[in-house]
């Protein structure tokens, strides 16, 4: 049960709860009449206020309610309300037109009253049907009342003689009596009441708060494995799952976070040492230039033309770092913009066919027509740079051939980069695309690259929403898959390069 369901029951037992305590009140002042009627005490009229207020009882006793003659003959239904009075000292008389329905008590009473009116003479003005005559003199009382119900008149007559004061003691000893069990029964409900409806909200409150603190202290000492279990479906059932998503997305977080610190670690010892080899040949070959070893034009200029290309490595190494951590910055500093990667991976292919041919690579296209993703032109150019230098650098034959394939289908497009080198090793499959990853066979000659490469293809495309894949080719090779989201649908004729 909720929350709310249960602060409903409790609004709607409060709503109950004075309805249950006037029904209280009545059934406890009914049974001290009755309690007082069966020890055989009556009630004596000892001032004229009493004489009225027990006229209008009566009145109402007899008639209020009453919807045909049926029910006003029916005597049992008020008869033990007028045998509350004392029989000595009260006379009281129901007449059905002139017939005699009921009557109670010392019928001698009358005779103080000889001068009594005809009933026939009884009549309003307003209401024809409540006539009523009043005398009163000295310490005797007489009331006769008309009502008319259905077609038929009813006349209710009342005489009572005043008895001495005191005479109600036993009365007001009842009445005491009643009023004090009635007030500790009302106390006791409203303070039951008051309990179960606390008890009612605070158990479905307290023990889901007290998980809730248990589960944040645990976080605070760092335990960030804790889950909060709630059985039941309620305005806390969020608030667990919501707790719950908080401390594993935490974890992950704190997870993702140590793995990154162990990354950037192995990235700068990585980078220490690659950076370390080409600087200890160029110090070596400039030492010996500065010593003289150089003793001949010829080793001067082979001397000069190793500290030029050991340069160009660490200046090739600087750049690929320097866009390694632009493409952490993200969007800010790489803007993404609809490109068309067909005619984009066409010109790149073109521009470098020749220069990679001079160096035994021969570069394919294969295209299906326009291809539009959101990415970046200078980071898609320099993904298929990289995987065209990653081919030509650990190619184990002098003639090696890298083939592009771009297709679209179901809302994505595939650029499939395969060459017919070496391949990896399948183990190594997974880490190929981590910053300083070389695997242990043929890709291992590190003179040859910085080894962040794959890393930039990788996290490059991830900037652009897309995925790198790595696989061995078939017999030998290693492709690579790179998936982009489809901007829209394109249309044009197929076309290779070659």
């Amino acid at each position: 049960m909720t929350i709310r369901h249960r602060l409903l029951i409790s609004h709607l037992v409060m709503f109950a709860a004075p309805i249950l305590m006037i029904l209280i009140t009545l059934v406890t002042v009914a049974a001290g009449l009755f309690t007082f009627i069966q020890s055989g005490n009556h009630v004596y009229i000892e001032s004229s206020d009493q004489y009225n207020r027990a006229a209008e009882i009566l009145y109402h006793a007899v008639f209020h309610g009453k919807r045909d003659e049926a029910e006003v003959d029916d005597t049992s239904g008020y008869g033990w309300l007028i045998q509350v009075l004392d029989p000595e000292q009260n006379y009281v008389m129901l007449r059905r037109g002139d017939e005699l329905l009921y009557q109670y008590g010392n019928g001698e009473l009358t005779a103080l009253f000889p001068q009594m009116p005809p009933p026939s003479s009884l009549h309003e003005m307003e209401h024809p049907d409540k006539g009523a005559y009043v005398s009163i003199r000295d310490n005797e009382y007489l009331t006769i009342r008309k009502r008319t119900v259905g077609d038929t008149a009813y006349y209710l007559y009342f005489i009572s003689h005043q008895a001495p004061h005191g005479t109600d003691d036993r009365l007001e000893h009842v009445s005491r009596g009643t009023l004090l069990f009635l007030g500790l029964a009302l106390l006791a409900f409203i303070g039951a009441t008051s309990w179960f409806l606390a008890d009612f909200m605070i158990r479905r409150i307290l023990p889901p708060l007290a998980a809730l603190k248990q589960g944040a202290e645990k976080v605070v000492q760092g335990d960030l494995s804790v889950r909060l279990r709630h059985e039941e479906t309620d305005e806390f059932t969020p608030v667990f799952r919501a707790f719950n998503t908080m401390t594993e997305t935490l974890g992950t977080t704190l997870r993702q976070r140590a793995e990154d610190e162990e990354s950037r670690k192995e990235l700068i010892a990585s980078m220490s040492h690659d950076i370390r080899t080409p600087l200890t040949a160029i110090r070596a070959y400039v030492e010996g230039l500065l010593d003289g070893v150089a003793n001949t034009e010829e080793k001067r200029a082979r001397y000069l033309d190793v500290i030029r290309r050991k340069t160009d490595e660490l200046d090739g190494m600087v750049e690929q770092l320097f866009l390694l951590s632009k493409i952490d910055v993200g969007g800010r500093a790489v803007p993404l913009e609809a490109v068309d990667l067909s005619d984009l991976a066409e010109a790149v292919v073109e521009e470098n066919r020749d220069a990679f041919q001079r160096k035994g690579l021969r570069l394919a296209f294969h295209t299906g027509g326009p291809c539009l993703i959101r990415g970046n032109r200078m980071l898609l150019e320099r993904i298929l740079m990289n995987l065209i230098t990653n081919s030509a650098k650990y190619k184990d034959r002098p003639e090696g051939c890298l083939t592009f394939t771009l297709a679209r289908a179901d809302g994505a497009v595939t650029l499939t980069a395969a060459d017919d080198g070496p391949g990896v090793a399948e183990e190594a499959l997974p880490h190929l695309f981590d910053a300083f990853f070389r695997t242990d066979r043929a890709r291992t000659r590190t003179g040859n690259g910085s080894g962040l490469g794959l890393a930039i293809v990788a996290r490059a495309m991830a900037l652009m929403h897309g995925t790198a894949a790595a696989e061995n080719g078939r017999p030998r090779g290693l492709v690579i898959r790179l998936t982009w989201p489809e901007e829209e649908t394109g249309s044009g004729s197929e076309g290779t390069v070659s």
